[in-house]
């Protein structure tokens, strides 16, 4: 178990929870990729530092009044990490309030995020890290 990866994606959450687009720029790799779900349209991948400023844009712009919560990071490996979240809001154009969960597979690389791939379940993202939640 890695303690020092998980505070780092904690504090990763920490600073997008406060748009600071900087420190997650710290924590990260230049090359970082961060992917949408394939569920969501027009589902698009975000690269390198220009890309974590792009996603902070994009992701909470959907949403009025958007707010998350982390609720676990599961340490699955000396390098892979799985963040479950809970974000709501009320959808931009649609007006719909949301209450989702958006769960996380970070994968680090020398102490820094190297992929962050999202999931709208807590199993997908277990299962995209290689380890499947029992039936």
């Amino acid at each position: 178990m890695s303690q020092e990866n998980v505070e780092l994606v904690e504090l990763g959450f920490d600073a997008f929870q406060r748009g600071d687009v900087e420190a997650m720029r710290e924590g990260s790799h230049a090359d970082v990729v961060i992917v949408q779900p394939p569920e969501v349209p027009d589902a698009k991948s975000y690269e390198g530092h220009a890309g974590i400023a792009a996603a902070f844009e994009d992701w909470p712009s959907q949403w009025e009044d958007f707010r998350f919560e982390l609720l676990e990071v599961i340490d699955v490996s000396d390098t892979t990490l799985v963040a479950v979240t809970r974000q709501r809001g009320r959808g931009a154009h649609s007006g719909i309030e949301m209450d989702i969960t958006v769960a996380f597979v970070n994968t680090m690389r020398d102490g820094k995020l190297a992929r962050m791939e999202m999931f709208f379940n807590r199993a997908q993202a277990l299962e995209a890290a290689g380890v499947p939640e029992p039936p």
